[in-house]
């Protein structure tokens, strides 16, 4: 369900920014500050965030992820999805785990097994395989598709730093909150940087809501995964979002194809990479059971 619904959110952001003219900032400042709100207020036991400030450890931690998994991480995928499409972007940013490793042995100095540099490579060779062009025989690799791993990269970097904090805070508390402070971060920076561009009307804001409320229940479902069937297995099973995306943005255009969604030209190419990149993360996975 969680995959499904970010699925819905990479489509409905794509419409956004091509046909109403939203820019991606706008779009994380209003969607992540409604979906803390939304998260928030399901909370029901008394919120405790001394964890976070009796040590300046731990609030560095806070602010590293607010920066990243957020801020710049959304930031990043929504100017992919905006360059490239979402369907492609969904693809590509399956890679995060591959960062997530190499994070963690650099500041966790968790040591890099064999499997998981199996799994790296079959994750490379399903990236490369997403980018590669049969009809030109040639890799297709612009700023659509940088941005498109600097997305994971910048995520990966926010799940390292929170990985202590997670130990000591709930976990929903702490999603609201990094969305709430995301939001603010996003509004106060680039308003002095770069120009919100929105296009306020009836069906825009029908859609917008759809994004917060999808955006809030991926975050409630996905966190419902993890205590159902654990990390390894809601995470495998997370990447289906990829598939469920493509599958939306063909069934969109075959409805409404004036929304002039972007299908990627070399789709076996990429739906192939993408299995790839699935079996590079099974084989991770089970090496870390």
């Amino acid at each position: 369900m969680a995959a499904f619904l970010a699925a819905i959110t990479y489509n409905v952001v794509e419409i956004l920014m091509d046909k109403y003219s939203f820019s991606s900032s706008i779009i994380i400042v209003i969607t992540h500050f409604f979906a803390g709100i939304i998260l928030a207020s399901l909370i029901r036991d008394k919120w405790n965030f001394s964890p976070i400030f009796n040590r300046k450890k731990n609030l560095f931690l806070l602010v590293l992820s607010v920066l990243t998994t957020f801020s710049l991480a959304s930031l990043a995928i929504f100017g992919s999805i905006k360059l490239i499409g979402s369907s492609k972007s969904s693809f590509v940013v399956l890679i995060e785990p591959l960062f997530i490793i190499i994070l963690a042995a650099i500041f966790l100095k968790e040591r890099i097994s064999k499997k998981e540099v199996y799994g790296g490579v079959l994750m490379i060779l399903g990236a490369l395989l997403i980018n590669f062009d049969f009809n030109y025989f040639k890799f297709v690799f612009g700023f659509g598709e940088f941005l498109a791993i600097l997305a994971p990269f910048l995520f990966a970097i926010g799940i390292v730093a929170t990985t202590d904090l997670l130990k000591r805070v709930k976990i929903l508390e702490l999603t609201s909150i990094e969305l709430i402070l995301g939001s603010i971060f996003m509004l106060i920076t680039f308003s002095f940087l770069v120009e919100f561009n929105y296009n306020f009307s009836f069906f825009s804001i029908i859609l917008l809501v759809i994004v917060v409320f999808a955006i809030a229940s991926n975050w409630l479902f996905y966190n419902l995964g993890l205590k159902k069937v654990g990390a390894s297995i809601c995470s495998i099973l997370y990447t289906s979002k990829a598939f469920f995306t493509l599958a939306i943005s063909y069934l969109l255009m075959w409805i409404l194809p004036s929304l002039g969604l972007k299908i990627p030209e070399n789709t076996l190419t990429v739906v192939l990479g993408g299995f790839l990149i699935i079996l590079g993360i099974i084989v991770i996975k089970n090496n870390s059971n």
